[in-house]
């Protein structure tokens, strides 16, 4: 319907071989569209998103995590949001962009409710492979913290000493 009104466009690839982005005509038209329409319908939007990408990526699946984790996020699908939020910062790690790596982790741990192992490890990689490396050892410390304390509430032996050495390794840095 919003193609037949021209509100919505069909990008052309940039080469051949490459995915079509639908976008909007302005911005404001979509913030206005997307706000018409409701939550249970938006989920379901974004779940066929989610599903469609996942279906079609193959090779380039790692450049669209982050789109991805966006769809099944919005979705409800918080499983495969955090994944695809975590494998996301992953890349972005390895790319050596480390502020998007950082909102990337931050996106996959703002879905858990509370202490997960998959959660203390992703908190001991942010604060190794981002903090860390960008010289921010407070905040290292401070997600190494948590990531202990999250550890020790799980009752992970391996988490704890993992977390432990995360810690120990800051403090070994700044001279602690």
């Amino acid at each position: 319907e919003l193609r037949e009104r021209e509100i919505l466009f069909e990008k052309p690839p940039p080469q051949a071989g490459s995915r079509r982005e639908c976008i909007f005509k302005h911005a404001l038209v979509r913030d206005a569209a997307y706000g018409t329409i409701l939550t249970r319908r938006r989920r379901q939007i974004h779940r066929r998103a989610a599903e469609a990408l996942d279906r079609s990526l193959g090779e380039e699946r790692g450049a669209f995590l982050a789109v991805l984790g966006h769809h099944w996020h919005q979705a409800g699908v918080i499983g495969k949001a955090r994944a695809s939020y975590l494998g996301a910062a992953r890349t972005a790690v390895a790319r050596y962009a480390h502020e998007e790596a950082e909102q990337l982790f931050r996106l996959h741990l703002s879905l858990y409710e509370g202490p997960a192992a998959d959660a203390v490890a992703a908190r001991n990689e942010l604060g190794k492979a981002v903090l860390r490396v960008r010289g921010r050892m407070a905040e290292a410390l401070e997600e190494h913290g948590r990531a202990l304390d999250e550890a020790r509430a799980l009752k992970d032996a391996a988490a704890e000493a993992a977390s432990l050495r995360e810690l120990g390794v800051v403090h070994q840095n700044t001279g602690r």
